[in-house]
């Protein structure tokens, strides 16, 4: 008891301390989320304001969460932020708005109030109903969100009743007026216009669902492995892909000739009422010979028929269609029928109740170079469309827009694309009135932003009108028996494609893109010769005359012209951007492909034809940001570049990316920049190949120059080397360029000659000790003294480079061999071929010589790095396929076996190398080193350093072997057995040792 009144002190004293730790809980927490602690957390940046795609209250809306959910929660940081990131315009605004104050000791408030009453006032009422009742329903956008957007314009709008009492919104009123006006359903204003005075809510629930109904029937008749492609010229050959069905075509089922794999063909099981076997239908059965197809001619009525149903013949000139058979398994196809391609030639009449052919529409249409073509009325106004089933949506460019008396366009953000993904830019869509005859609708037309873009009649208004027209997967195919007729064949099909006028790539725009903190440049005229005063301005007239430049009275940016002669007299006009656009450009960096990577796509080829593109860079339209850049300063004022100049530092990789795109899946073919090569196995699959490359050109709207191109030839110069069916070999132009390199007269000349060598490094099997010798003076504390010994070698090296070896191409269905070797100097490695018949002949070489490190390693573990060197070097050609390793060295048979386990006392840099071997697949072989010559002579006499090999050798070798080092560890063996000597039961396994 005595113990009582200390007991009651003590829980005093804690109950008092766990009061004082609250007190101070709370305090810390309302410091963390003040002043003090939000200054340490980075805000993230908010965009700048942009009046143009964005409306002030919305900006200040989301600023104001994005406050919130950083904690900015003091006035000061708010003014500061706003000020910092609303943008130089706006600031600029507020300098104005608030008449000489100084706008940073303005509240946020203040500010935020004042460019809102600014905004408000700007808005013109007249101009925002204008576009409220202009608002119509975009292709990709549903119900819900038209009327969403047409709620964001009408607050714009003051739709308020004129009664000062009343002031009451009649937005709803005019929203279901809007709809039911404007929207592209017919079905929906029927039923809308069924009520006296629908309400705007009845007026939605028509509409949503017509459009759920609508999904549902396209989900119900869409096949599940359908597949639809964006936008495809018809009259192109549709061949299977080789992209492991990667592309946009589907097999065609041999059960029913339908669009999908035959695993899940409804026809699989059905019994033929032909042959009564079982596993297809009497349509695609073989057993009995069709009858050949009669003729049709499109725009003329059909008038007859025969007793047996089909259409009467006509005796005149017929355009050709596709021959079409009807179904006679009714029970089958659930009483529709199944129609499907044959071949081309003649068509069928096919009789459905809900679709009708376009001989029977009453309107003039015609078939042309194997595309169909038809007039019809639009707004009043005649026009001319391909009928094209590969496009899902119609469209017209912006001369069929012109015609129809250029309306505007609503935006869209319906994307476009044609071959290879390539995006198609689009002005805007129009609802139309179009008439087919005596039937007309109300559609959507997409309007391209290209002057050569085409009028195509797509799905959607097909769809629309119900017109009957055969899908067809025809293989077309040329009889060509000599080069000289394939030749006559590409030239005359192809005629658009070698016209002499400059070309006008209809699927892109290019864009160049700014560095954020940009500054416009203008740079005075310089000064020309009077001699070549007349010239230039000729010159720019026929740019002017041909669509490059086009002139401007004033501009932000401007650069001089470099004038440069030609070689045939005449002169080219050069803009000098590197001083004003090309240091203030985010250069683009999509990758130039490797010669290793082209030759790859030209495996098995025999002839090689090379297409060289007309003034490729400016076939490139530029979009309009990005021609207020290319503008030149001229003594005969300022022109501006409409298309995308030589010199930009941006071009090649633009280009490049352009030309990977639309070359895309074309079997043979590889583009580096504008120069196309195309391959075959023979003379008829090299046609087929180009005949794919030469539709998607004409489609491109490129231009290519006749004189330039060389057909079917065994050998071609590609890329600075000579190619052949045997293989590659260096260009005589570039042995001839370095037969004439004079000696090098100081180190940076060496660097010159020693990097152009480089190039030819892959051809040389026995590369002499010559490079070597050079070497040795570009060593650090080397004197540059050029003796007579290294002239020797020079020569040498040059003369070895003349007489280089072929290498055979690369063919994936040949079997792989790696030979490699090592030696006191470097490493070596070739990559061979075996044939058939035993023979093995090279595809690249490749050899290092040895760091100082490297000089220091055993013999084995200079063997090892020759397998890893060569594997790296090779890694495009090994990875993912099998292929045989040959080394001299037997102990690494054992060590880099895949079928053996890693012996225990190997060392840890051969087991880190062995780790790495174990991505590839391969069998290792033992080769004496008098049959190894090949990499022998190259690991013997190495062509010189690898930096990038030795680099990433190194970082990997520091990865893996720093673990040894204890220093590396957070204590040390000392501090260890000291703590294990004071631990109880450690201790004691310690002293039973």
């Amino acid at each position: 008891m005595s113990n009582s009144p200390q007991i009651g002190d003590l829980l005093a004293a804690l109950t008092e301390q766990q009061r004082t730790m609250a007190t101070l809980i709370a305090s810390l927490s309302q410091t963390s989320v003040g002043e003090g602690s939000s200054t340490k957390t980075s805000v993230p940046s908010f965009p700048a304001f942009d009046r143009t795609k964005e409306k002030w209250d919305v900006y200040v809306a989301r600023l104001g969460q994005h406050f919130e959910a950083h904690r900015v929660l003091s006035d000061n940081r708010k003014r500061a932020y706003l000020l910092s990131w609303v943008g130089s315009d706006t600031f600029e605004l507020l300098q104005k708005l608030f008449a000489g104050d100084d706008v940073t000791n303005v509240p946020y408030d203040s500010l935020v109030s004042k460019l809102s009453d600014y905004w408000k006032k700007s808005v013109h009422v007249m101009a925002a109903r204008c576009l409220f009742y202009r608002q119509c329903l975009q292709p990709d956008q549903s119900y819900a969100e038209w009327i969403a957007n047409l709620r964001g314009i009408g607050k714009d709008c003051q739709f308020l009743c004129p009664d000062e009492k009343c002031g009451k919104s009649y937005l709803d009123s005019l929203i279901r007026d809007v709809i039911v006006t404007n929207t592209p359903d017919e079905q929906v204003r029927v039923a809308a216009l069924h009520q006296s005075n629908p309400s705007l809510a009845q007026v939605i629930q028509i509409a949503e669902a017509h459009e759920v109904t609508r999904k549902a029937l396209t989900t119900m008749k869409q096949h599940p492995a359908e597949v639809i492609a964006d936008v495809q010229q018809i009259g192109a050959s549709v061949r299977p892909t080789k992209d492991g069905g990667k592309g946009l075509s589907l097999p065609s089922c041999s059960q029913c000739f339908r669009q999908h794999d035959r695993k899940v063909c409804r026809f699989r099981l059905a019994v033929c009422h032909r042959c009564k076997r079982k596993g297809h239908i009497s349509e695609v059965c073989n057993a009995v010979p069709r009858a050949r197809p009669h003729q049709v001619r499109y725009g003329e009525r059909l008038k007859k028929k025969t007793a047996g149903g089909s259409p009467r013949p006509t005796s005149e000139q017929a355009v050709r269609l596709v021959s079409l058979k009807s179904s006679d398994d009714d029970a089958l196809n659930g009483g529709s029928s199944v129609h499907y391609c044959t071949s081309l030639g003649d068509a069928e009449q096919v009789d459905s109740p809900s679709m009708r052919p376009l001989t029977e529409r009453g309107t003039a249409c015609w078939r042309e170079n194997r595309k169909i073509w038809i007039s019809l009325k639009v707004n009043g106004s005649p026009l001319v469309f391909q009928v094209d089933t590969g496009a899902t949506s119609s469209m017209v460019g912006l001369r069929g827009w012109r015609q129809l008396g250029s309306p505007e366009c609503v935006p869209t953000r319906q994307a476009l694309q044609a071959y290879g993904g390539i995006t198609i830019p689009t002005k805007g869509f129009l609802n139309v009135h179009v008439a087919l005859g005596e039937e007309a609708r109300r559609l959507t037309l997409l309007v391209t932003d290209s002057e050569q873009g085409s009028n195509l009649m797509g799905l959607d208004w097909i769809d629309a009108f119900g017109i009957q027209l055969p899908s067809c997967n025809a293989t077309y195919s040329v009889d060509v028996r000599d080069v000289e007729s394939a030749v006559k064949h590409i030239t005359d099909k192809y005629e658009a494609v070698f016209r002499p006028n400059l070309g006008t790539c209809t699927l892109f725009k290019a864009h160049l893109i700014l560095k954020p903190n940009a500054q416009p440049k203008v740079f005075k005229p310089r000064p020309l010769p009077f001699a070549l005063m007349d010239a230039v301005k000729a010159e720019a007239q026929r740019f002017t005359d041909s669509g490059i430049y086009k002139p401007v009275p004033t501009s932000q940016w401007a650069a001089p012209i470099v004038v440069v002669k030609k070689s045939s007299g005449g002169i080219r006009i050069c803009g000098d951007f590197k001083v004003t656009v090309i240091p203030q450009l985010e250069i683009n960096q999509f990758p130039i492909p490797r010669l290793v990577e082209l030759l790859v796509k030209l495996q098995h080829g025999q002839h090689f034809l090379k297409i060289d593109l007309a003034d490729a860079y400016l076939q490139i339209e530029l979009d309009e940001a990005s021609k207020a850049l290319m503008v030149v300063n001229t003594p005969f004022g300022l022109f501006q570049y409409q298309r995308l100049p030589f010199g930009v530092a941006s071009a090649p990789a633009i280009f490049q990316q352009f030309m990977a795109q639309l070359i895309s899946g074309v079997p043979g073919c590889a583009a580096y920049l504008d120069d196309i090569i195309v391959t075959g196995k023979d003379i008829a699959d090299h046609v087929r190949n180009l005949e794919i490359l030469f539709d998607r050109l004409t489609a491109a709207g490129l231009r290519c120059k006749l004189e330039k191109c060389t057909f079917f030839r065994p050998t071609v110069e590609y890329v600075g080397h000579i190619i052949s069916a045997n293989g590659i070999r260096p260009s005589e132009r570039g042995v001839e360029a370095i037969r004439k390199l004079p000696c090098p007269r100081n180190l940076q000349e060496l660097q010159v000659f020693i990097g152009k060598v480089n190039y030819y490094a892959k051809f040389l099997e026995d590369f002499a000790k010559d490079c070597a010798i050079l070497n040795v003076l570009r060593q650090k504390n080397v004197p540059f003294v050029w003796t007579n010994e290294h002239q020797c070698a020079f020569e040498r090296l040059k003369e070895k480079i003349a007489n280089a070896t072929l290498l055979v191409h690369f063919q994936e269905d040949l079997p792989v061999i790696l030979a490699t070797d090592a030696s006191q100097h470097g490493v070596g490695a070739v990559l061979l071929h075996r044939y058939p018949d035993g023979t093995e002949r090279p595809i690249a070489h490749a050899s290092k010589t040895l760091n100082a490190q490297q000089k220091g390693y055993s013999q084995v573990e200079k063997e090892g790095l020759a397998i890893v060197f060569g594997v790296k070097k090779f890694h495009q050609y090994l990875y993912g396929r099998h292929f045989e390793l040959l080394t001299d060295h037997k102990p690494l048979v054992s060590i880099f076996n895949p079928s053996k386990a890693l012996p225990v006392m190997t060392a840890q840099r051969l087991q880190r190398w062995a780790i790495t071997l174990m991505a590839y697949s391969f069998n290792i072989k033992y080769k004496c080193g008098s049959r190894h010559s090949n990499a022998d002579a190259l690991s013997r006499l190495p062509m010189g350093p690898d930096a990038e090999f030795d680099r990433a050798e190194a970082q990997w070798s520091e990865l893996t072997d720093s673990d040894i080092d204890t220093g590396l560890f957070p204590v040390s063996s000392n501090e260890l057995a000291q703590a294990t000597a004071r631990d109880a039961v450690l201790s004691r396994v310690v002293s039973l040792r």
